[in-house]
């Protein structure tokens, strides 16, 4: 817990606050949480496609160091992923694409973001362990199938 809150988490930290500001708020105004998530996905994503550079520019969430050319700045291949997820959500929100329950389009959105970041942490200066990577890879594959399977049946 001490290295979780000295890390500063802010990206972490920010997806907890708004979703509880979201599930209070949805409450308040009676208004389904799920909704308010599937519409508020497309702005969460293009928010980090927009955010990630700063990191870049700043130093911080770097790669490993390489005396190479080819480095690779992984606060890029994020934003990058964010601008592909914070696109195709705005797709499916805008152009009202069925979904097996409310709150799918961001619950596949966030398993395909994470997914993307264990990807991206091998390359990082803190790369954190190999099998917490595989299971939370794991897990987001696993929300990704259901969640499909859901659409289908």
């Amino acid at each position: 817990l001490r290295k979780f809150v000295s890390a500063g988490a802010c990206i972490q930290g920010f997806l907890v606050v708004s979703l509880a500001v979201l599930v209070l708020g949805g409450a308040a105004f009676g208004l389904g949480v799920g909704v308010l998530l599937d519409m508020t996905t497309p702005g969460l994503f293009l928010g980090i496609a927009i955010g990630r550079p700063g990191c870049f520019l700043t130093g911080c969430c770097s790669g490993r160091p390489t005396r190479s050319r080819w480095g690779i700045p992984v606060q890029l291949i994020e934003a990058f992923a964010g601008l592909i997820i914070g696109l195709a959500t705005l797709i499916f929100v805008l152009y009202g694409t069925e979904t097996p329950y409310d709150g799918a389009v961001f619950v596949v959105a966030a398993a395909i973001y994470t997914w993307v970041r264990q990807g991206l942490f091998p390359y990082r200066a803190d790369p954190h362990t190999r099998r917490g990577r595989l299971l939370t890879s794991a897990a987001c594959g696993i929300v990704i199938v259901a969640t499909i399977l859901l659409g289908v049946v």
